[in-house]
């Protein structure tokens, strides 16, 4: 489940950073350029100056998100905690997979040569390697629940935060993070951010007048 939650957190990330706030925001600022509006060398720094600082604010880069920008690098921090789990995990893991196939393998061309397969010393340092095996395997889930459940706190905490924005692209950001729903269904506080009532009572849904009207069904 944390590698899921993880991999979700940086593929929406990237996506976000990538099209939310570069590719849109350089296709709003193209408009900017070919408009009639722009006629001197200056509006036309004053087009790219807005877009860079546009894509500087979205892209937590601002120095007003250095909050989000340190959650981030927390979240960041504890996907490379994740990784040296896992490679710390692998060359004991990999290394007692080569021994049991090397065993399986000798017993097999044995058993064609009309062999006894195995013998009692053989099956006895197998035992033992399976034994010293063991402990690893034990400490790496308990280090890997440690970090499930850091990384959840710190996933909630961020979340909470981008779903308080008045920017409406990071309250979307906040619900694409939510990997299905789960992080809302844990968190009361970040439920109660993510309701609509919340949203209007906080000023954050403003509502034109061309939109407020609602047809009636009939």
């Amino acid at each position: 489940m944390l590698t899921a939650h993880m991999a979700h957190f940086s593929t929406q990330l990237n996506y976000y950073l990538s099209f939310d706030v570069v590719e849109c925001g350089w296709v709003e600022a193209m408009k900017r350029l070919r408009s009639d509006s722009l006629d001197s060398p200056e509006s036309l720094l004053l087009a790219h100056s807005n877009f860079l600082q546009s894509a500087t604010k979205h892209a937590f880069l601002h120095p007003e998100s250095r909050v989000i920008k340190s959650q981030l690098r927390l979240l960041y921090g504890l996907l490379e905690d994740l990784q040296t789990l896992v490679e710390g995990f692998l060359r004991p893991a990999l290394a007692e997979k080569e021994r049991i196939d090397a065993h399986r393998a000798r017993t097999e061309e044995r058993i064609r040569n009309k062999m006894y397969g195995t013998n009692e010393a053989e099956e006895a340092a197998l035992a033992l390697a399976w034994q010293k095996f063991l402990p690893i395997v034990e400490e790496t889930q308990t280090k890997a629940r440690c970090l499930l459940t850091t990384y959840e706190e710190q996933m909630s905490a961020f979340l909470l935060d981008l779903c308080s924005m008045e920017d409406v692209r990071l309250q979307d950001l906040c619900i694409r993070l939510d990997i299905s729903g789960y992080y809302v269904s844990r968190d009361q506080k970040l439920r109660m951010s993510l309701t609509l009532a919340h949203r209007l009572s906080r000023g954050q849904l403003r509502l034109r007048a061309d939109h407020a009207s609602v047809p009636s069904l009939r």
